[in-house]
């Protein structure tokens, strides 16, 4: 461990008044991949006032509050094309693929499509169940407010250096979220599971095997007959034997965002939930505002809610 990572820590700790400060900013130089750990300790110990460290942690709860905001807007897997904006038609293409290269099915419990489990005659040893797309980065970041944004994509890719190279690798935000690396199908119930941190995969060193990682938000009621491990592969279907599968790297970012928010306690996990319900039902006649950039969200988190 370095020494900036202990004097970072030994700073945090003498915070004793800030509890939700001190678990995230102590949580994140757990959980942070490595160069992520050593960019966040500098930030620390150069932080000349209490308020700049609420600029840090404010930073960490912003990436970690957006992806639920966002995924409230989860795209579903059937969308009549007269609906698709021409961000919506790029998206197309890639749920096409996602659907043949998943099988129709969802990646955790195995369960079909169900108007393709209709039209593939109830196939036997299948379930069915409504799927979506799920992005592990929300696939409305590409083109929110971007001004709003703009501190999101700053903090991910300072503390996660690997999704910095892979937005670079990509050619962009937009061709990164809307790629088939960032896509895989989940059921209705799990998405929104995911979205909120409560559910994620860690890998294994076996390749494309994943562990199952379930928080407290998690509900029991989905814990029948749920995997400890999944594995994630192109179904042997023509032509999807060399669709991209989802990104390792971006997948250790959310589970590593999860550990973090989950590791505040049960009050900070629930507050993604807890926000992303607030903002469905209070200010959602703003929202073509927030996609035109007409208002500023830059600021919209720091409310009393984080506080409460």
């Amino acid at each position: 461990m370095s020494p900036d990572i202990e004097k970072a820590r030994e700073r945090i700790s003498r915070y004793s008044n800030q509890t939700k400060l001190k678990a995230t900013l102590e949580a994140s130089l757990q959980w942070l991949p490595d160069g992520g750990k050593e960019a966040l300790a500098s930030d620390i110990l150069n932080a000349t006032t209490v308020h700049k460290l609420h600029e840090i942690f404010f930073n960490i709860l912003t990436i970690l509050a957006w992806p639920a905001i966002l995924q409230s807007e989860a795209s579903q897997v059937r969308t009549p094309q007269e609906q698709l904006s021409p961000l919506g038609n790029y998206q197309q293409g890639t749920q096409e693929d996602c659907l043949k290269r998943d099988g129709s099915c969802c990646v955790v419990t195995g369960a079909m499509d169900v108007e393709t489990y209709s039209e593939k005659g109830r196939p036997e040893g299948f379930e069915s169940t409504h799927v979506q797309v799920a992005h592990i980065m929300p696939y409305f970041i590409s083109y929110w407010n971007k001004s709003a944004m703009t501190t999101v994509w700053e903090t991910l890719c300072r503390y996660f250096p690997a999704i910095h190279q892979a937005r670079m690798g990509a050619g962009g935000i937009n061709a990164l979220v809307n790629s088939l690396s960032n896509s895989f199908l989940l059921n209705f119930s799990l998405n929104l599971v995911f979205s909120r941190f409560a559910l994620a995969f860690k890998a294994t060193d076996r390749p494309n095997i994943y562990k199952t990682v379930r928080f407290s938000g998690f509900p029991t009621s989905l814990l029948i007959g749920f995997p400890n491990e999944i594995e994630l592969k192109p179904v042997a279907a023509p032509g999807s034997e060399h669709l991209e599968l989802p990104s390792k790297n971006l997948l250790d970012c959310h589970y590593r965002l999860a550990q973090i928010l989950n590791a505040c306690g049960d009050k900070m996990a629930f507050l993604p939930g807890k926000y992303r319900n607030h903002w469905e039902y209070h200010i959602r006649w703003n929202v073509q505002a927030m996609l035109d950039g007409d208002a500023d969200l830059s600021g919209y988190l720091e409310t009393a809610l984080w506080w409460a």
